[in-house]
């Protein structure tokens, strides 16, 4: 009980950030894709959809058959990545009067350099 009226006193106490980039809610990382697909003459089909905003490993199962029933399954691992990610290091546990260092690694996925700047 006590922990939630020191939660609520230090919301009150924030000031609104001025950030513009808006943070991800946390939600259910599961999505259900069931298209119909056709391919080209190629055979080739281009997939093309909105997933869920979670960054991680996805597995992706495919299934496809002609007319003639003709069947193919093919399991694929899928990675989605922002282009710079950061990761706050924080302290684990933190007591009253406790003087502590908080820092951030800043991940570059992308391919070239990024110039980014951040606060803390």
């Amino acid at each position: 009980m006590e922990e939630s009226a020191v939660e609520s006193d230090a919301q009150e106490d924030a000031t609104p950030s001025t950030d513009l980039t808006p943070l991800r809610d946390v939600n259910n990382p599961v999505a259900l894709f069931l298209p119909d697909l056709i391919t080209d003459q190629q055979g080739v089909v281009a997939i093309d959809f909105e997933g869920p905003d979670f960054v991680g490993m996805w597995q992706l199962h495919l299934l496809g058959f002609t007319p003639e029933l003709n069947v193919a399954v093919e399991s694929l691992d899928v990675t989605s990545a922002k282009r710079v990610m950061a990761q706050l290091n924080a302290p684990r546990f933190v007591r009253t009067g406790d003087v502590v260092a908080v820092s951030a690694t800043l991940f570059n996925n992308d391919d070239a350099p990024a110039d980014v700047a951040g606060r803390i």
